[in-house]
């Protein structure tokens, strides 16, 4: 969600800034106010989502636990080490 917000951010931002080389003038438009709360929008989901994983991370290191349990673990029957063979 915050890549894609900061993406929108870059992609809005992009486009004004083409319109401001075509000598458009870009000032007081809603899409410029748009375009920035996007970029930083995102910037702030991608920041608290490290932060919440950095978190996670030391809350299972300290309690000692594992990120996942597995239920059962499935084994390939033993093939026999010899073959007959039969003329």
């Amino acid at each position: 969600m915050g890549f894609i917000s900061f993406g929108l951010g870059v992609l809005i931002n992009i486009y004004l800034l083409i319109l401001k080389i075509l000598g458009h003038d870009i000032w007081g438009k809603p899409l410029l106010i748009l375009g920035l709360i996007f970029l930083l929008g995102g910037i702030q989901m991608i920041t608290i989502g490290i932060l919440a994983e950095i978190a996670v991370r030391t809350y299972f290191e300290s309690q000692q636990k594992k990120t996942y349990n597995v239920r059962k673990v499935y084994q390939k029957e033993k093939e026999p080490d010899t073959l007959e063979i039969t003329v």
